[in-house]
Parts: structure tokens; sequence; C-alpha cells
């Protein structure tokens, strides 16, 4: 059975994409059903390779930064113990967004029947066969999972000859959407918008370190609102004809999806108010975003306006939002270090733009 995977930035637009997948006759994809389990397997690498970065889906900046086919080699040895698997299981009961608890919750039965005695390579595989079983569908093509923040699994997934998503959208939209009202009901109380904008910086770096592998499409947000030009071009990477649901999706058990926009309902694939700015960002909040993502902006093609106002932006000038996350407190204490390493990173760059 062929398998694909989708992931992205949070607000990026990947729960969008797993439901037109979904939606697909031939395509079973389930919605985050595996999220602790990546974390768990995370949290067993950093110990081993005695990392300690800030949370343990890393935004591989600075210190946190491994070379990626070390996580791959990892996780062909690695054999979790089925506590470590129990304990995955119970973070994801515990978590607030389970629409694929179903799914989720055959890990139980994998545990007991020796799961954990694998190496997490092979157990990953065999979990996924479980969403065919979950959702099983005539002449099934496709099995797979969307997942947030794990950019990190691509290079694995990629050796396993899996089909990769990744999405990206505009950050200044992703910050928005994550700071509006609405969207902590969808990711928690709000991080830092250093950290965040570190986590979208994530998603293109790996864009352009794979990019070119015939097996990972990266999909702008923006492209597959605009029309359908870009979901045929998804269901073509794929190797499948498109569906043609676009208007009104249906969530894993059959009920039509409203969406998950942090700014309300939305009926199937519809194109945001003014770029999902409801809650605009204010001066200083675009210019620090704008900044801190020149380069990456501009190779993805994204309109940055006035470049001398961004690049002369004082970083210290943006105050960053309250957060009620204990494990940004020490984050935030160290954060005049964290701006001077993020000032020098500009000029480093600033001769030299990234290109995806």
């Amino acid at each position: 059975m062929n398998k694909a995977f989708v992931t992205g930035m949070l607000r990026s637009g990947t729960t969008l994409v797993e439901k037109v997948l979904h939606n697909h006759p031939r395509i079973s994809i389930a919605s985050q059903p595996f999220f602790f389990f990546y974390v768990a397997l995370k949290e067993a690498f950093n110990r081993t390779h005695g990392l300690t970065p800030l949370m343990p889906l890393s935004t591989q900046f600075g210190p946190e930064a491994y070379p990626p086919q070390r996580l791959v080699d990892f996780l062909n040895e690695y054999a979790p113990t089925r506590e470590e698997l129990q304990g995955a299981l119970h973070r994801h009961r515990a978590a607030p967004y389970r629409e694929s608890l179903v799914v989720t919750e055959r890990l139980a039965d994998e545990i007991q029947s020796g799961g954990g005695l694998m190496p997490a390579g092979d157990l990953i595989d065999r979990l996924h066969t479980l969403v065919g079983e979950v959702y099983p569908k005539e002449a099934l093509a496709f099995v797979g999972s969307k997942e947030v923040l794990c950019e990190e699994y691509i290079p694995f997934f990629l050796s396993r000859g899996w089909k990769v998503v990744l999405v990206i959208r505009d950050v200044r939209d992703v910050i928005a959407s994550l700071d509006a009202p609405g969207g902590a009901r969808w990711t928690g109380a709000p991080r830092p918008t250093l950290y965040n904008i570190r986590n979208w910086r994530k998603s293109v770096t790996y864009a352009s370190q794979y990019g070119d592998d015939r097996n990972l499409l990266v999909c702008r947000y923006e492209d597959l609102i605009a029309s359908h030009a870009g979901w045929i071009r998804l269901f073509g990477f794929l190797g499948v004809s498109p569906s043609g649901r676009y208007g009104q999706l249906f969530d894993q058990h059959g009920r039509p999806w409203e969406g998950n926009s942090s700014f309300g309902a939305r009926r199937g694939v519809e194109a945001p108010c003014p770029a999902d700015r409801k809650t605009p960002l204010n001066r200083a909040e675009r210019l620090f975003v704008q900044k801190l993502t020149l380069t990456e902006l501009q190779s993805l093609g994204y309109e940055v306006g006035d470049l001398e106002e961004t690049a002369a932006f004082d970083l210290r000038h943006f105050r960053e939002r309250p957060t009620e996350r204990p494990e940004f407190a020490e984050f935030l204490r160290r954060y005049d270090k964290e701006l001077a390493a993020e000032e020098q990173r500009f000029e480093t760059l600033l001769s030299q733009p990234a290109t995806v």
C-alpha cells in the first residue's frame, strides 16, 4: 500500500490539504493520529544524542540543529518500549484535538501485540496500515496521516519511498492566525512570536534541502485556494485522478467539515478574507516578522513591500505577547541573546538570499 504524509507549520493549511485528500475515493488520511508518538521518538533521539532543544520537535535553529540523516538512522535502529508507546497514547488521549482518536486507539492493540519490539521505522510503517483499516475504501491507493511540526521526519519518509506533502503559507498570515482570538482553540496558548517564526523557517529549510526529491511536493497554501490547478497538481503528484470535491468537504467520520480557521467556519476550499488577516499585524509586528524571514519570503515569491524599512527595523522595538506556557520561560529570559543571534543571521544572509 502506498503511503503519504502531510506536514507543515501550524496554521499553514495542512488540515485543509488533509481533508481534500481524504475526500478522494481512493485516499485515506488520518488527522494527527500519532503526534505524541513522533514527540516521544524525538525525545528519545534527543536523549541519545545529548540534545536539549526547547521543544522535542525542534526549530532546527542554532544549537538545536543536527544532520537530518542522523534521525533517519536512529529511527531505523531504535525500538521504542511499550512504556514509551503507552505514554504517547496517554498524552494523545488527553489532547483537546482528537479527531482521529479512533486510529490512535489501534495503537493500544499494537502495543499489546508487541509493536514496541521492532525498530521505530518499521513500526511507523505498520501503524499507518491501520489508517486503511479504520477508514476503508474501495480500490484504496494511498493511506497516510497529517501531523504538524513534523518536518524533521521528512528525510525518513522519503528514505522509505513515501509521498510527502509540505504545506507552506505566508508567515505573516500564519502569525496573524496564531495570535487571533480563535487561534488558541486549535493551537493552545500563544507561543512567543520569535519561536513561531523559527518553526516556520524550519518548513522552508526542509523545502529547500529536499525540494528536488521526486517524492516531496512543496505546496503554497495561497496557490491551493487560488484555483483548482493547485489541487490538480497535488493529485497528479500522487498519481490519482482529481476528485473535484472542493466545495463541501467531510471529516473522517463523514460529517460536514466547517474548517478549522481562526476566523470562523468555512465550507470546503474558500479564499480567505483579505489574506486572512482579520486581526492584522501592527507595524512593529509586520516588520519584525518580515525582517526575520526576508530571504525566505523572497525565495517563495511573497511580496515584502518596503525592503529598506524592513531591513532597518530594530528588532528590539517589537514586544512579545505574554505567554502562559511555562516551557518558554527560559527562552524569554535569554531573549536578548536570541535577538542578537537573529541580527547576526540577518546580516549574514543579507548578501546571500535563500533559495527554494
